[in-house]
């Protein structure tokens, strides 16, 4: 009953991401600005980031400001099935993979971020998130439980409350084009 109500969720926030993505064509900017200012984030910091695919709200911009502040940028890698992430400096090229996703060289440094950045298809006020099911960034954060987890997502994507599993991750902050919220437990 669970899976299929998360499986209705599912398809039915992806197919309006879809179709009114371009509505919203500066919410990663938007979105980049509240986090940016909002993080207490230093140079020793690490952030984890997705690279945008499937019309996921767009790290790109965040990436840049980032970048301005000499703050550290990794991005996932996929070994032996299981996500880590490596460091990944600006202009380095990203290839896109069998899992669907741009990553860096297998040569990049393996790191831990301290702040990893993770799409959502929703979320709720809880910091329950719903993603692809795959549950890799679950496995991953079950794994790293000091890295502070920033669910990046349109305001669209908000639910009043989430079917959630002892399993799925829990968001830290929540990060859209029209607020910056810490999650409240």
């Amino acid at each position: 009953m669970l899976f299929l109500k998360k499986k209705k969720i599912r398809k039915e926030i992806f197919l309006k991401r879809k179709k009114i993505n371009i509505i919203f064509e500066d919410a990663p900017q938007l979105a980049a600005k509240f986090f940016f200012f909002n993080m207490q984030l230093n140079q020793n910091d690490t952030v984890g980031l997705y690279w945008p695919i499937n019309y996921e709200l767009d790290t790109r911009p965040l990436i840049k400001l980032l970048l301005l502040r000499e703050i550290k940028i990794a991005l996932p890698f996929f070994k032996k099935n299981m996500m880590i992430f490596k460091l990944w400096k600006n202009q380095e090229p990203l290839t896109f993979t069998k899992y669907k996703i741009y990553s860096p060289s297998e040569s990049n440094r393996s790191v831990v971020p301290d702040f990893l950045v993770v799409p959502c298809l929703a979320f709720d006020n809880l910091g329950n998130r719903l993603g692809y099911g795959s549950g890799h960034y679950d496995k991953y954060l079950e794994i790293h439980k000091k890295t502070k987890c920033v669910g990046f997502s349109y305001s669209f994507q908000h639910f009043k409350s989430l079917p959630n599993e002892t399993h799925d991750l829990k968001l830290d902050y929540i990060v859209t084009e029209k607020f910056f919220r810490k999650v409240v437990r």
